[in-house]
């Protein structure tokens, strides 16, 4: 069992266990937060939606725009508004279309230039998930790592838990199925963030979905 799962049963059920942990439902009304996109971080090829849940890929031009430090300039990616620290959270994401990357990065995530540093995944300073129609993937530091359950989903939720330094990424349907689970740095705090590849078209989406308990 890993550390949510734990926490979570406790907190429900006591010591003695029982119930089902798997329920989204009880993941939703412990430790669901609320979660708004930053379009001051969003690459310019990248739309948001006027209630900042949704993001698409608006055109596969390279656009010209006077971009600032917060902006992404090279890479499609977007942060959140909302920084994670001092407690645990829980979010969810549904993805459409060719693939998306769904993850955390540090405070510091720097967000100007092409280099690994500033790509999801790709740097020790982010951790993520890539969705595709045929497989998953997580990725730290620049390392690739397939995961090996044939599990392929268009909703994916993430718990982060600051006390135990873990994030957790499950597929969601009517139960959670943990999908990978990564060590991080405790007294950090951390963004959600997400990416769409400008080679991936116009055909996906990234959305926010609205939790019971948000």
């Amino acid at each position: 069992m890993w550390f949510c799962y734990n926490e979570l049963r406790r907190a429900m059920w006591g010591e003695g266990g029982g119930g089902d942990v798997n329920s989204v439902n009880a993941w939703v009304q412990f430790i669901a937060c609320p979660l708004t996109l930053d379009p001051n971080t969003a690459h310019p090829n990248l739309s948001i939606s006027d209630d900042n849940t949704k993001m698409t890929v608006s055109s596969i031009k390279i656009k010209k725009k006077n971009v600032s430090a917060q902006r992404f300039d090279r890479w499609a990616q977007v942060l959140c508004k909302e920084d994670l620290r001092g407690g645990r959270f829980y979010w969810e994401v549904e993805w459409s279309g060719m693939g998306a990357f769904i993850g955390v990065v540090r405070e510091d995530f720097p967000r100007n230039g092409a280099g690994l540093q500033c790509g999801l995944g790709r740097n020790p300073n982010s951790w993520c998930l890539q969705c595709s129609n045929t497989t998953h993937y997580v990725w730290h530091n620049n390392n690739q790592i397939v995961i090996p359950a044939k599990v392929v989903t268009p909703r994916i939720g993430l718990c982060l838990d600051h006390t135990a330094g873990r994030l957790e990424f499950y597929a969601v349907s009517d139960k959670m199925t943990l999908l990978y689970s990564f060590s991080l740095e405790k007294g950090r705090y951390f963004y959600p963030a997400f990416g769409l590849g400008l080679d991936l078209q116009l055909h996906s989406s990234i959305r926010i979905p609205r939790l019971e308990n948000s």
